[in-house]
């Protein structure tokens, strides 16, 4: 499968399922993960799945790794390089693993600052952007045929920070995007922005919606604001919260 081609095929609706190995517990094995990829791909409805290039938190477990293994599954991979872990070799030194590994779909994004740890706060590389990024690509594309993608949020709180993300967004489909990814939310509202706005600047790059179904602790999380990024609306959270204590029954 050809994520991107399928994209461009307006009568096509492909699906991606996201990966996260450097998320992963210390008591789950890597087998766990290739047992969702083989279901998923049993199953028919998904043939590329997500992930990101993160440091993971064992050894056992790597992006690159898991990349291989999806295309030997026959998937298609679509790898997340972050420019707050790497700065502009090294993302151009992973982008160059991933290409002679097989890898064709990726996503260029800049990166979220670092949160608190309990050993404190890493500094973030910050090296160059995502728009930049893709302006360093052009060289490469000449010599290698891959599909770049990119990020967008239309969540953003106020005007003059959603201005500033779709003039970014301007930008990077004018210096090479091949597709947009959006960040993850649950204002449909804020979609339907999205499409318009790309309607008016006639931006055809195809749209991908980012969507994750969230259970009651995580909602949580994201509602304190561990969640780069991301917000979930109070009457969401609530509907949530009821439903949850529907299913829990009445506490003693």
């Amino acid at each position: 499968m050809n994520y991107f081609k399928e994209l461009s095929i307006s009568t096509s609706f492909p699906l991606c399922y996201n990966l996260l190995p450097h998320f992963a517990a210390a008591e789950q094995e890597y087998g766990a993960l290739r047992k969702c990829v083989d279901a998923a791909m049993e199953d028919g409805r998904i043939g590329a799945f997500f992930l990101s290039d993160h440091p993971a938190r064992r050894q056992n477990f790597s992006s690159l790794h898991l990349a291989k293994d999806i295309l030997a599954s026959g998937g298609e991979p679509i790898v997340s390089l972050s420019l707050a872990c790497n700065d502009r070799n090294g993302a151009l030194e992973k982008l160059q693993e991933y290409s002679q590994a097989g890898v064709r779909q990726f996503l260029f994004v800049s990166g979220d600052y670092p949160l608190e740890t309990d050993k404190g706060r890493e500094n973030p590389l910050s090296d160059l952007d995502s728009v930049q990024l893709l302006m360093l690509l052009t060289d490469f594309r000449k010599k290698n045929t891959i599909a770049a993608g990119c990020a967008v949020s239309p969540f953003k709180t106020f005007e003059s920070e959603q201005v500033w993300q779709f003039e970014k967004l301007r930008r990077k489909i004018s210096v090479g995007a091949d597709f947009v990814i959006s960040q993850l939310g649950y204002d449909m509202r804020k979609f339907d922005e999205l499409i318009r706005f790309c309607a008016l600047h006639k931006i055809t790059a195809p749209l991908v919606a980012n969507i994750f179904i969230t259970d009651m602790q995580t909602a949580g999380l994201i509602q304190a604001r561990r969640v780069p990024g991301v917000k979930i609306p109070g009457p969401l959270l609530r509907t949530l919260y009821g439903e949850t204590s529907d299913c829990l029954g009445p506490q003693e």
